[in-house]
């Protein structure tokens, strides 16, 4: 029963699902604090929150939309979808060294960045590892990963006490 689910689902499909989940996991356990760092540690406004968090959006989807036509056009689609995801990855560390809400800002411009070069290029090398009729199942992984994973995530730190931990840790941070 499991098998004809997965029929025509590619080993590439669920390791780039995997590096959906993982990439989205990071991103949720950092982004819930960034408002807390930015105007607790950081002293920024309310509107600077605003700000950073609506241009970084914006980033991502203009990028996103950039990303797919030069993925198509050079029909290179790994090279682009690495460098989105180590565009992310190296972006994030960055936040956490934020001085001032100008380098966070930058770090957040810079990961979103990534996460809109990888988007397109990455179900674009989904759709390409199924076989044919199977890339609507296909297209969907790295999104149900992600809404498990964190789920999974947040239940895990919950039942373990992380989030009390986490929440001691960040108190700690910001005073």
């Amino acid at each position: 029963m499991i098998h004809r689910h997965f029929a025509g689902l590619s080993k590439n499909t669920f390791l780039l699902a995997l590096s959906s989940l993982f990439a989205d996991i990071s991103t949720e356990m950092l982004y819930p604090v960034l408002p807390l760092f930015l105007t607790q540690t950081l002293r920024a406004s309310g509107s600077v929150v605003g700000l950073v968090d609506g241009l970084a959006q914006a980033t991502q989807n203009v990028v996103q939309g950039f990303s797919g036509a030069l993925s198509d056009r050079l029909q290179r689609r790994k090279p682009l979808a690495l460098f989105g995801y180590a565009l992310a990855a190296i972006a994030k560390p960055l936040m956490g060294m934020a001085t001032i809400w100008q380098g966070l800002f930058a770090a957040r411009l810079l990961d979103r960045l990534g996460a809109g070069t990888r988007s397109a290029p990455r179900d674009a090398l989904i759709a390409a590892s199924v076989d044919d009729g199977a890339a609507v199942k296909a297209i969907p992984w790295p999104v149900i990963l992600m809404v498990c994973g964190v789920s999974v995530l947040i239940g895990v730190l919950e039942k373990t006490g992380g989030m009390d931990l986490f929440t001691t840790l960040l108190a700690k941070r910001l005073s």
